[in-house]
């Protein structure tokens, strides 16, 4: 496979893996959710009623293992960029259309419509002074 499906491939997987940690913590940050890293059990040690305890940690599992797999496929992404990208590197299958080409004659610039003229400025200032009217 080369280095550009390979890059393809890889953006794809860490974009499913964005989306996916990005439910898990809108999951675990919803109202009544304990957070991140909030406690699961009460003030007296007992667990909480108001919660799924077990579901809880089954999502900050699966975020804990997404945020590491989505690390590791970033840093093999930056490497197949490198690759692909490289000089010397084999073109694209299906390179886009090249841009069109400059025109040859260089284009006249339009002729102003105004003319703008900067405000007077007071005589005394810092300007005349160093020997600037």
């Amino acid at each position: 496979m080369d280095a550009r499906a390979t890059a393809k491939r890889l953006m794809a997987e860490a974009k499913s893996m964005e989306s996916e940690i990005t439910a898990l913590n809108s999951s675990l940050t919803a109202p009544g959710m304990p957070g991140l890293s909030g406690n699961l059990v009460d003030r007296e040690g007992f667990p909480r009623a108001d919660i799924d305890i077990p579901a809880i940690c089954a999502m900050r599992k699966r975020l804990a293992t997404l945020q590491t797999d989505h690390r590791h496929t970033m840093s093999r992404l930056e490497t197949a960029l490198h690759a692909a990208l490289a000089p010397g590197a084999p073109p694209p299958a299906a390179a886009p259309p090249p841009l069109p080409a400059a025109p040859t004659t260089p284009a006249r610039p339009a002729a102003p419509t105004s003319t703008l003229r900067a405000p007077e400025a007071a005589g005394g200032g810092a300007a005349a002074g160093a020997g600037f009217e």
